[in-house]
Order: structure tokens, then C-alpha cells, then sequence
């Protein structure tokens, strides 16, 4: 398929790409701002951009996609201008990266030639509309104010924390791109209000005086790979996760298999993990154990949290084996606990806890935490965004040593 067979396609059946939406302006090869565009459409909502690649998206193209729309959204005088790209093949991670940033992404390998081609990419039109919708009434949400305040995110999920969850993902997005450069990012965020997970608000000195568990907080998340190919997500990611104790920035294994890779690349080189820590200088260690109480929805007991200093390769790697030696007492008490002192559990949810949990599942993550004192939270919004997206800079050691 050539470019110009796509654009003059396009051209004459734009309803492909925006069905129940009449385009009322249609232009190709147009010059905004001395930009050459290979097809501009204008509906009653919006005027897009239509970005045709002739081949498979590939790596290098996100950069220049993204900088291309920045730069046109920055120079026009459109207050509404969006982008449409259109490729023969899109790899998932990358269309979710682009779509996250708000570029509408499509696959043609070939101009259509039958009904189902063509209901393939309508319900695929239908779909992203949908999601933008969703995603406009949960911006609704956010907080009228100049900058994140702490109380706004931390503490259980809510629909402003979950609006700046989506706020922050995006808005961080091309920066932490051109910082990773030499991996593939996929975002990973919360779609809905309510979590059903649910966090000890503390770390238990025992079971005559434990905290209490609150619904979990907002959170989202930048997956990393490398190669052409995004692994799955078996390895530690960077996490941002409204705790009920503090904002916490982390390097996380939440996954069985990526707390086995943490393990095994420490164990490996406990001497250069070290040297990291030391470096970065403000990183605490968790260990928290899940308890699953119904299919992918767990208690979060922390078990272990040292403070900057305090710990090192050998402390983590410890702590991990003594839990694991102790894990079936672990687990009987605190399922017993749990059944006997959480109203709100059911004897199906009980009966789930006590039939799963047969392995440990200990979540280790390396933090650096913002409190409710953190100079962070006097910031404005701007300043917050680049703040925090030099925080995640300072995470990349450990990223690299633990691939």
C-alpha cells in the first residue's frame, strides 16, 4: 500500500475514521505554520491532523509523531487540534503510549476491501471516541486549584485523586520518553473510582494494637522494555501510589516474578546495588505482603519499612528470607486476624483467602516518599510536574540494574 493510495482513500471516505461524526471541512496536503499535513479534517467538535505512515510504526517514529504534534498544537491557533495517525501495524504498547498523550492511533495494513475491514476500523473509531469521552469526564473531576495538594491525592482512591492520577500520567509522559530513551514505555493507569484493594494503614507491631485498613489510593504506573519487542510486565516498574502514609515514588515489584528478578540482580551484585542506594541517598525499603480475599484484589500487611540509611543488600535480602521461613505463621495469623476482625470480609471472600495464599507474595518496593512536609506540595502545578518527572530521572540507576 502506498501513502498516496491511503491519503486519497481517506480523503474520499473520512467516515472510516470518524463514524457518527459529519466532517464538515476536509483538506490534504495543507501547510500549518510551514507543517506540511497530509490531510486535515474539521468536525463539529474538533480539527484533526491526519498522520499517514506508510510502513509498520516503529520506535523512532513515536519521537517524531509526538514532537510533530507538540510543535503544531504549540505554533496553531486552533484551541481544539488534535492528530489521527494511521499505519499498517501499531504495536500495542506504542498505540497505548500515543493514545495516552491524546493521538488517536489506527491500523490499515491495506485499503479496505469488504465489511468486515471496514467494521474493524469503525468499532475501532467507536472505541477511542468512547475512551476520550470517558477520559473528558474524569478532567471534570480535577480540583480547581493551582497545584496538587496533598490531602487532594493522598489517602483512599477518590474522583479528584483519580483525576490527577490521569492529570500527572499524561503530562509526564513525553518528558520521561526522551529520559528513558533507550526504552519503551507503557503507561499503566487506574480506569475506575473505586479500589478494592485495601492497605494497614501502619506497620503492625503485633495484633492487640493494629492499624487500621483503608481503601487503597490513586496510583498509575510507567512499565519499561527494551528491544522491539515490550516484554511482559515481569519487571520492576515505577510506580506512583497515593499510600495511606505518604505520596510514594517507587521502584516497585508488586509481581511475583519481578520480586524474584529484584532478588536474583541483587544477590548477584549486592556491591553495586549498594553504591545506587547510597548515591541516590533518600531511599527507603518496603516489604509488604498481598493477601489475595477475591480473584486480583489482596490486603497489603507491610511487614518491613526502613528509612534511607538504615538498610542495605544484605538487610533487604534477609528480611526477604526470614519472611519467607516464617510465611506459613505469617499467614495463619493474619488470615485468622482478618476473619475475626474485618466486618466488611464475606465467607466467600474468607473461604478465597483461605484457599489461596499458598505462596508468598511479598510486594518490595524502593521508595522515595513525598509527605504532607515535602517541599514538593508548595510548588505550582508546572513545577510539580517537572519535579516529579526529576524524581523518576533519579530512579533510573536502579531501572538499569535491575532490567
Amino acid at each position: 500500500m502506498l501513502e498516496r493510495d491511503l491519503q486519497d482513500y481517506l480523503f474520499n471516505h473520512p467516515d472510516v475514521l470518524f463514524p457518527n461524526e459529519p466532517v464538515l471541512e476536509k483538506l490534504r496536503e495543507v501547510s500549518i505554520d510551514g507543517k506540511r499535513v497530509d490531510l486535515l479534517f474539521r468536525t463539529a467538535s474538533a480539527k484533526y491532523i491526519i498522520e499517514l505512515k506508510a510502513v509498520p510504526l516503529t520506535r523512532e517514529h513515536i519521537g517524531q509523531v509526538t514532537e510533530y504534534y507538540g510543535r503544531l498544537r504549540i505554533s496553531s491557533k486552533e484551541n481544539n487540534l488534535k492528530m489521527v495517525l494511521v499505519a499498517p501495524s501499531i504495536p500495542d504498547y506504542r498505540k497505548v503510549f500515543l493514545e495516552e498523550i491524546g493521538i488517536r492511533c489506527f491500523e490499515i495494513p491495506a485499503i479496505p476491501s469488504d465489511i468486515i475491514e471496514l467494521d474493524r476500523v469503525r468499532n475501532d473509531a467507536t472505541a477511542q471516541i468512547k475512551r476520550e469521552k470517558a477520559e473528558e469526564l474524569v478532567s471534570a473531576w480535577l480540583p480547581n486549584q493551582s497545584s496538587i495538594r496533598y490531602d487532594s491525592l493522598v489517602g483512599p482512591v477518590s474522583r479528584q485523586s483519580l483525576a490527577i492520577s490521569h492529570l500527572m500520567l499524561r503530562d509526564s509522559l513525553p518528558a520521561l520518553r526522551r529520559m528513558f530513551a533507550e526504552y519503551e514505555i507503557r503507561p499503566i493507569k487506574m480506569t475506575s473510582s473505586g479500589s478494592q484493594d485495601h492497605v494497614c494503614a501502619g506497620i503492625p507491631a503485633g495484633f492487640d494494637h493494629v492499624p487500621p485498613f483503608v481503601q487503597g489510593g490513586a496510583w498509575w504506573a510507567y512499565a519499561f522494555g527494551e528491544s522491539e519487542e515490550m516484554p511482559k510486565n515481569d519487571l520492576p516498574n515505577i510506580s506512583a501510589m497515593a499510600m495511606p502514609w505518604s505520596f510514594d515514588l517507587t521502584v516497585n515489584a508488586e509481581l511475583r516474578t519481578s520480586q524474584a528478578i529484584v532478588k536474583a540482580r541483587i544477590t548477584e551484585d549486592p556491591l553495586r546495588f549498594d553504591q545506587i542506594i547510597r548515591e541516590h541517598g533518600g531511599i527507603q525499603f518496603q516489604a509488604i505482603l498481598k493477601l489475595e480475599r477475591q480473584p486480583r484484589f489482596y490486603f497489603w500487611v507491610p511487614l518491613v519499612s526502613q528509612g534511607p540509611g538504615m538498610w542495605s543488600a544484605k538487610t533487604l535480602l534477609e528480611s526477604c528470607s526470614q519472611i519467607e521461613r516464617d510465611f506459613g505463621t505469617i499467614r495463619n495469623s493474619w488470615i485468622a486476624w482478618l476473619e475475626k476482625n474485618n466486618r466488611d470480609i464475606t465467607e466467600a471472600q474468607t473461604a478465597h483467602m483461605n484457599g489461596r495464599n499458598k505462596a508468598l507474595n511479598l510486594a518490595l518496593r524502593l521508595v522515595r516518599p513525598f509527605r504532607d512536609d515535602d517541599k514538593f506540595w508548595s510548588l505550582p502545578y508546572d513545577e510539580q510536574c517537572r519535579e516529579f518527572v526529576s524524581e523518576c530521572a533519579r530512579l533510573r540507576p536502579l531501572i538499569d540494574f535491575l532490567r
